[in-house]
């Protein structure tokens, strides 16, 4: 059935191609038939009586012919080669076993032998090819990349399934369509986005003369139109392309099972993104000690230490050291119900995947193997690729290396000030506490306590957090079905078919179940309250408690201030990023130092605070201690001054971030204070 579909799916996407080859040689020959009256009309123009002005009026007329079959030629000197500095390409010498399995797969899977091999840092693993317009005529070998921290993250039987998979795309003949669409995605790019070379000659040809820049403004209205066109056909191509795309990946998923059994890429695919999410952690973690001059050797076994930390959390069972993720865990923290396909999506959903997996069946017997055992030195490959990812920072000073024992104190240390203790089951880990009315909780509070810690905080609580960001996901998409921003004629909501027409009344249903849910979670936290309230008391401690709630329900609403300040911060230097006219540039800066004067004054204040200011490294100490000390100019005709830009925006990060920690530390506080009363 899949070989059925791709075949059905690639004849629509080839007919897609062939449409926009066909409309772009009807623009080409409209473009060579402009550009022969453009030189007509200019031999014409020059003819006439020619003389300084004709001359010249002749030549401009010329060039616009010209200059429009340029920018639709452009194109085809334009190469696109992948970025090869963060790589590092293995021979078979260097890794003779990675060798032999890749030269295995191959031969049963019956492809060709991966042009070359690299390896990169990232959890993924992919294929890719330099190209050009004349690679479309040309057959291209691919090359095979392969990421440590997808290596890092499975098993050996799990690394040969995902290799299958990528070399499942090296058999599909529909993968020539994805390669015709990749170029010409790339010319389609070239002709909308590339232009800098193109303006720079429209430029300087309207400078050369004011007679020849009255035709380049013709020109630039004619390009802007081809645009237009070029973007409707974008979609066109893609929309087609991408279906078959996703129909592809089944395709290759089963080829891969088919090699390596379904459970093997299942569980790989299951937890990839957990990997990713714990890779990115390691690299945060460095990217905050970068004022430090802390970086390390070797991040891969921090990257497993990780996934450790970050299992234990979750509650996740590890096996063969590894965090082991069960379907159940799939899309677990969002209950969103409402389906409505994505048209742009180059893959299918993992879940989907997964089902098709479970579908195909495929058995073969697990391993307990890591999939470093297919390199001959790891830790020394380990160290290349390190090495890598930390050459572009630029520290300055000594570097220090961090070992894995004190990266996992650091790592826990730091995880600490930002986590919550774990009876609260994670309910405020991205959930503030409701404001409610403290002194009729509190009459409630004094009868007698009915319930333990575990009733008010578990599972079921957490289901229900769950349930409520998966309603606000589907009121959002349904909001912009029943106003016509989503355009589709049929959706499905909790497994049963919608038309359009009825995703107002759905939507006004869900709305009001929502609102009964957000009651049901809101009353979780004056019930917390009114339990720690009776154990205050009991200690003498009531007082307090109240004292925390209420310096908390302060905190909230100073947060909320604060962030309305930094949205209207952003919003009044949005211009800094645009091509703007002089005056313009004088007339907003007015608007912005307005805004900065308000953010400077609460910055301050925040500063201030010798518990936030402790979480500042020494160098944003001084930069920030330089921008509140001196009144910038940031736009001096006809340049901005680069360096005031950048204390103007550490200022704004380092208000978010304090502003942030300020109201954090507060809740913190008050959920730390609770627990002491046990």
């Amino acid at each position: 059935m899949t070989k059925i579909n791709i075949r059905k799916k690639a004849f629509i996407a080839f007919l897609a191609i062939l449409f926009f080859i066909f409309s772009f040689l009807f623009i080409f020959l409209l473009a060579i038939g402009f550009a022969i009256f453009c030189a007509l009309g200019g031999i014409a123009i020059i003819a006439i009586r020619p003389m300084i002005i004709t001359i010249m009026l002749g030549l401009g007329f010329m060039s616009m012919g010209i200059l429009v079959l340029v920018f639709l030629l452009k194109f085809i000197f334009k190469k696109h080669k992948i970025d090869r500095s963060r790589m590092i390409e293995i021979f078979e010498s260097d890794e003779p076993e990675l060798f032999k399995l890749v030269r295995e797969l191959t031969n049963e899977i019956k492809t060709d032998f991966p042009k070359k091999i690299y390896l990169t840092q990232e959890v993924n693993a992919s294929v890719f090819y330099d190209s050009s317009f004349w690679s479309m005529f040309m057959p291209i070998r691919k090359n095979l990349q392969i990421g440590l921290g997808l290596v890092n993250s499975i098993t050996d039987l799990e690394f040969k399934a995902i290799l299958a998979h990528e070399f499942g795309h090296f058999s599909q003949k529909s993968m020539k369509i994805g390669s015709y669409v990749y170029n010409l995605n790339q010319i389609i790019y070239n002709l909308l986005y590339d232009n800098q070379s193109y303006n720079s000659i429209i430029t300087g040809w309207a400078r050369t003369s004011g007679y020849f820049a009255l035709f380049t403004k013709v020109v630039v209205e004619l390009v802007e139109g081809i645009r237009i066109l070029l973007r409707k056909l974008y979609k066109i191509i893609n929309l087609s392309y991408l279906d078959l795309s996703r129909e592809m990946e089944f395709h290759a998923d089963e080829v891969a099972a088919s090699v390596a059994g379904s459970a093997s890429l299942a569980n790989a695919l299951m937890r990839l993104d957990f990997a990713d999410v714990a890779y990115n952690k390691v690299l945060d973690f460095y990217d905050l000690k970068i004022s430090e001059n802390i970086k390390t050797a070797n991040i891969y076994p921090q990257h497993l230490a990780t996934m450790e930390y970050m299992a234990k959390c979750y509650q996740l069972q590890m096996e063969y050291s590894l965090p082991q993720i069960r379907e159940e865990d799939i899309g677990k923290a969002n209950k969103a119900l409402l389906v409505i396909q994505n048209q742009w999506a180059s893959h299918p959903s993992i879940k989907e995947r997964v089902n098709r997996l479970k579908e195909l069946n495929y058995k073969t017997q697990l391993s307990n193997n890591y999939g470093w055992m297919f390199f001959k030195d790891r830790e020394n490959v380990q160290k290349k690729i390190t090495q890598k990812i930390f050459d572009p920072v630029k520290y300055k000073g000594q570097t220090v290396d961090l070992s894995l024992e004190n990266y996992c104190l650091k790592l826990n240390e730091q995880e600490n000030i930002y986590s919550f203790d774990p009876r609260y089951k994670r309910f405020y880990d991205a959930r503030n506490i409701h404001k409610f009315d403290l002194w009729s909780t509190i009459l409630e509070a004094n009868k007698e306590n009915t319930f333990t810690l575990e009733e008010i905080f578990n599972i079921s609580t957490i289901d229900l957090l769950n349930t409520q960001r998966g309603m606000s996901s589907d009121i959002h998409l349904l909001t912009q079905i029943a106003s016509d921003k989503i355009k589709i004629n049929t959706f499905d909501y909790d497994g049963k078919k919608y038309k359009k027409e009825e995703s107002q009344e759905l939507l006004n249903k869900l709305k009001k179940r929502k609102e009964n849910l957000d009651k049901e979670i809101n009353s979780i936290d004056k019930k917390s309250f009114s339990y720690f309230y009776h154990l205050a008391k009991e200690k003498g401690n009531e007082n307090i408690l109240k004292e925390k709630y209420e310096t908390y329900f302060s905190a909230q609403e100073t947060f909320s201030k604060d962030i309305d300040l930094y949205n209207k911060m952003l919003s009044a230097k949005v211009f800094l990023t645009q091509k703007t006219a002089y005056e313009k540039i004088k007339q907003n800066m007015i608007g912005l130092k307005t805004v900065e004067n308000e953010l400077k004054e609460r910055l301050s204040l925040l500063y201030s605070n010798s518990e936030l200011k402790e979480n500042l490294d020494d160098n944003t100490s001084k930069q920030i201690e330089e921008y509140l000390g001196k009144d910038w100019i940031y736009f001096t005709e006809p340049h901005y001054d680069n360096n005031a830009l950048r204390f103007f925006n550490t200022g704004i990060s380092t208000f978010y971030s304090m502003a942030y920690q300020n109201f954090f530390f507060a809740k913190k506080a008050l959920l730390i204070f609770q627990m002491q009363q046990l």
